[in-house]
């Protein structure tokens, strides 16, 4: 789905799952009008169109005033379309760790993630959005529970190394280790540097040095499961 802090009437209602038969844009001088036909909708569907105030003409017709939609102003509306996204890149996830373990097991008779967390967390986070900053540190925290951490033993990584090069394992590392102790001038000047790795992270992501709505918030969680299934691709592939 397209994750954009400003939609284009279009793509918003394709993400939603409105689908145009046909449409055009007609302009006053003033204000672009946007008239779409759009047949047998669902009753949820057309709640939706309710709630973006887009106007029915009649059975199958609509217009709307406004061609630009700011995601934070239509978040109850988008929660369903992003839910689903983050259900299935967690499916993806599943199959990939799944998939990776029993290659391994059958290379090297061992497994290279511990498992045993991954039914919990999934229950947990099945559809779940991470909407707000405590949300956002609790899933930040259980990613890095089953995937950084679910490769230790007695606290050694058992993962190749050149993996922990990885953009998407940098990533939720940089995330993940915000929290810092700097009481002496050493630990002040580590934390610091770790700040500024954290504002690159959050600039490569939503394009600001720290997220601060629901919106970032939701953009980032998703756009860090997209990054771990390219991870974990990249681990299958060299399996």
């Amino acid at each position: 789905m397209n994750i954009s802090q400003e939609y284009e009437i279009e793509d918003l209602l394709n993400d939603l799952g409105i689908e145009v038969d046909d449409s055009a844009r007609i302009s006053d001088g003033e204000l672009t009008y946007f008239i779409f036909s759009s047949s047998n909708l669902e009753s949820e569907q057309e709640d939706l169109i309710d709630m973006l105030n887009i106007n029915k003409l009649k059975c199958g017709l609509y217009f709307s005033n406004k061609t630009n939609y700011v995601s934070n102003e239509i978040l109850k509306a988008l929660k369903p379309a992003y839910s689903l996204s983050e259900q299935k890149l967690w499916e993806d996830v599943i199959k990939k760790l799944q998939l990776i373990n029993q290659k391994y097991f059958l290379k090297k008779e061992y497994h290279l993630f511990d498992l045993n967390q991954l039914l919990s967390t999934i229950i947990k986070w099945n559809g779940k959005l991470a909407m707000h900053e405590s949300d956002f540190n609790d899933f930040i925290n259980d990613l890095n529970k089953i995937i950084r951490l679910s490769c230790k033993y007695y606290d050694k990584f058992i993962i190749d190394e050149s993996y922990m090069n990885h953009p998407f394992w940098r990533e939720l590392t940089t995330i993940r280790n915000k929290t810092f102790h700097h009481s002496t001038e050493k630990e002040h000047k580590e934390a610091t540097k770790l700040i500024k790795r954290q504002m690159g992270v959050f600039n490569q992501l939503i394009g600001k040095e720290f997220p601060n709505s629901n919106f970032d918030f939701i953009n980032i969680q998703l756009q860090l499961l997209e990054h771990c299934n390219v991870f974990l691709n990249d681990v299958v592939r060299d399996i």
